[in-house]
């Protein structure tokens, strides 16, 4: 922030174009306060969570794997990724 207290952006900030698919710019986001709805703010699903997501959380914490990775995902995940996309998706 400057002496004033607004916040300076930078020009790729400035510049930067929305992609439409944004949920900040959706119709229903727009739409949920005013509906009494406030996804918006706490980003939060209405659906529970699967239960194999849940099975996963719960093996990294007992096994220890309780840090954050690298954003390009682990070797395990990126090989797992991989395989669903060339035998699902007939990919390369």
């Amino acid at each position: 922030m400057n002496q004033g207290g607004a916040v300076r952006l930078s020009r790729i900030a400035r510049e930067a174009k929305l992609s439409g698919r944004s949920p900040s710019t959706s119709s229903s986001t727009r739409r949920a306060p005013r509906e009494g709805c406030h996804l918006a703010r706490r980003r939060q699903p209405d659906f529970p969570s699967p239960p194999a997501a849940l099975k996963g959380g719960i093996e990294a914490i007992e096994s220890g794997r309780t840090r954050y990775t690298a954003v390009a995902g682990t070797p395990e995940l990126r090989a797992m990724i991989a395989r669903k996309l060339k035998e699902e998706n007939g990919w390369r």
